[in-house]
């Protein structure tokens, strides 16, 4: 009797000693565990860290170039309506502008216009110098009561090269030094021009500028 008792205690110890193995297995894995999971938590926590950093860095720019767009866009708004009022006053005061605003009244007078205005053609009419036979022979003009031509010499004879015989289109540039009227507004006219065309390449340059991106990549 007594030695089977002592057989059951034995292994009744032997079972409890294997489930404390068990347990203290299953206790290290958990702790391993813990310590990975610790770990990638700290580094997600980092990167996350990180990328609000940027993002915020790239909120910042995104305000400071959406400021820079509002002050370019109010300039050019100024510039446009600085534009349109001087080509008014031209067109008011010159008739060599004001010919195409007798038909189509004030329109096309903004800068988006002006480059077809000047693309239109223009022919220079040389004045009157007499009379025609009938076979094309040109005789001594008549002398004039009213003043003298009050176009030079050399814009007259510009502007017979620039009419030719095949009644070429000339630019804005040979017809303005061809009037002497308009001389004085060639320099003005060019400046204007100019200064349209590097307003539109900066408002390109902002436009190209690579947008900022807030998404996160997970």
């Amino acid at each position: 009797m007594e030695n089977g008792k002592n057989v059951e205690v034995k292994t009744t110890e032997e079972s409890l000693r294997m489930k404390l193995r068990q347990l203290k297995q299953e206790i290290r894995e958990m702790r391993e565990r813990r310590i990975k999971v610790e770990l990638a938590t700290a580094a997600a926590q980092a990167k996350s860290a990180a990328l609000d950093a940027e993002l915020a860095a790239k909120m910042a720019r995104y305000a400071i170039i959406n400021e820079e767009t509002v002050a370019i866009r109010t300039e050019h708004d100024a510039f446009n309506n600085d534009i349109t009022m001087r080509l008014q006053k031209l067109h008011g005061k010159y008739h060599f502008f004001n010919q195409e605003a007798t038909n189509s009244g004030l329109e096309g007078t903004g800068p988006e216009s002006v480059e077809e205005e000047l693309e239109e053609e223009i022919v220079y009419r040389p004045p009157f110098k007499g009379r025609w036979k009938e076979e094309n022979e040109e005789i001594t003009p008549e002398a004039s009561k009213g003043p003298t031509d009050s176009f030079p010499s050399q814009s007259s004879q510009r502007g017979k090269a620039a009419m030719g015989d095949n009644n070429e289109e000339t630019g804005l540039t040979d017809v303005v030094v061809a009037h002497p009227v308009l001389a004085d507004q060639n320099e003005l006219i060019l400046q204007l021009m100019q200064q349209i065309a590097e307003m539109r390449v900066e408002m390109q340059k902002k436009q190209d500028l690579p947008s900022p991106i807030f998404a996160v990549n997970t």
